[in-house]
């Protein structure tokens, strides 16, 4: 799915850059201070044009254009600051900042992704209870199946009982046995407001550093997660960041992702998600037997296999 285009946007002898926070998830209304910057080595830039934009929905929130004049060669130049209020809205927003560069033989354009989430608040402790939802952050196996078997529509935040591994962004070295692949979002009711393409991009990114995945790998239990993740093809097996399940009398929801509160897109999400197990909509298609539900509960974590990368690769961590 890769293109030329694509990677002259970071491959070339002129580049432009933005200089973002580390999380680009942006609370509605927030204030955003976003340096645009251009790493030139081809010939100097006369008379050089900077065009700016910020879109999303279908329209431009914010255009400005200017006149550098010369844009020297053999060095990264800061070019101008980006000063722009968040619009205030009621549901997510995916919003796509571009900056176009041009002058003498040199036109490059360059764009990144950006998020905003409105604040939203959690149900109350006596709603949830009156829906019948209980949260778990850590269970053993025991008190989830008590849980469960009352009739509980349990929220599990975190892997609880269930076998996990670490997750990072940070896509893993093909041939490598541990780290991950990929990621696919579902088609899930939960996720409908969620911006999102099919995968978890960056504003995912501090959600999964430092957060685990569940080992759903019992016989017989079809692998139909909400957000999967794809393990190393040499360490194959079924793991999964958000999956639910209906077991006993009782429903369970899994999030294993990290939802720190300094994150608009974590906290939307982990209110969204504690709505939607209290609604309507919660109606998970899959069940896990008690004999299933047994075979999940394993020591945590899995231990990654000896490597059998025959190339021998001495940066091969896992060697």
């Amino acid at each position: 799915g890769e293109t030329v285009e694509n990677v002259r946007r970071y491959n070339s002898d002129t580049v432009l850059l933005a200089d973002l926070p580390s999380c680009v998830n942006y609370a509605a209304g927030e204030m955003a201070e976003i340096p645009v910057l251009v790493s030139h080595y081809g010939k100097a830039i006369p008379k050089a044009l900077l065009q700016i934009r910020i879109s999303g929905s279908g329209k431009v929130l914010f255009r400005k254009e200017l006149r550098l004049g010369e844009v020297p060669r053999g060095a990264i130049t800061e070019l101008y600051t980006v000063s722009f209020r968040m619009p205030k809205t009621d549901k997510p927003m995916a919003l796509t900042l571009t900056a176009q560069l041009s002058g003498g033989d040199t036109d490059c354009e360059n764009r990144w992704d950006l998020y905003v989430f409105p604040k939203t608040a959690a149900p109350s402790a006596r709603s949830l209870k009156e829906k019948n939802v209980v949260v778990m952050e850590s269970c053993d196996g025991t008190a989830l199946w008590n849980a469960l078997n009352e009739g509980k529509n349990v929220v599990m935040f975190g892997t609880g009982p269930f076998a996990s591994v670490d997750v990072s962004w940070q896509i893993s070295l093909a041939g490598r046995t541990n780290g991950h692949l990929a990621t696919v979002i579902a088609d899930h009711p939960l996720m409908e407001d969620f911006p999102h393409k099919g995968y978890c991009s960056r504003q995912f990114e501090h959600m999964l550093n430092g957060s685990r995945s569940v080992v759903l790998e019992a016989e017989g239990l079809s692998h139909n997660p909400i957000i999967d993740i794809a393990s190393a093809y040499k360490n194959a097996r079924p793991e999964a960041m958000m999956a639910e399940y209906r077991v006993g009398g009782g429903k369970l929801f899994i999030c294993t992702l990290r939802l720190p509160e300094s994150d608009p897109a974590a906290c939307w999400l982990k209110n969204r998600i504690l709505a939607y197990a209290a609604g309507e909509q919660f109606q998970p298609a899959q069940t896990l037997t008690d004999t299933q539900f047994a075979a999940l509960c394993k020591v945590s974590p899995v231990a990654v296999s000896k490597n059998t990368n025959e190339a021998m690769n001495k940066n091969d961590i896992t060697m």
